[in-house]
């Protein structure tokens, strides 16, 4: 299975269940791994022929600059959304790591892991 891969995407989000926390850009990362068939491009070495992973890029800063949201899964469904609509793939996965959540103790980070068949945005997901 091919996959292009973007990973330790810096972004800042406006995230978190209370309105302090999301009053205040936190630093996160974003992880993706799209699915797609790259026998073409590997082939062709063109780029009409695999997915344009700055454009990728560019989509994830987006989303998270577009909106305040309560929950880091919020965000991850956003930003599948907006792939589906913008990029050919069969499936991604989205992890998003919140780097300091406010949590009293020493962690590394907190974050989610959401994955989906591109036909699933057609079910609600």
């Amino acid at each position: 299975m091919d996959r292009i891969v973007l990973a330790g995407i810096r972004c800042e989000l406006r995230v978190g269940a209370s309105e302090k926390e999301r009053s205040t850009p936190q630093e996160c990362l974003v992880d993706l791994e799209l699915v797609r068939d790259l026998h073409q491009a590997a082939s062709s070495d063109a780029l009409l022929d695999t997915l344009d992973y700055g454009a990728v890029f560019d989509t994830v800063l987006e989303v998270g600059r577009a909106k305040r949201y309560c929950l880091l899964e919020g965000f991850a469904g956003a930003l599948y959304a907006r792939l589906c609509e913008a990029f050919s793939f069969e499936s991604v996965l989205i992890r998003v790591k919140k780097l300091k959540p406010p949590l009293d103790g020493p962690l590394e980070y907190a974050g989610i892991e959401l994955h989906r068949d591109h036909e699933d945005r057609t079910k609600g997901n």
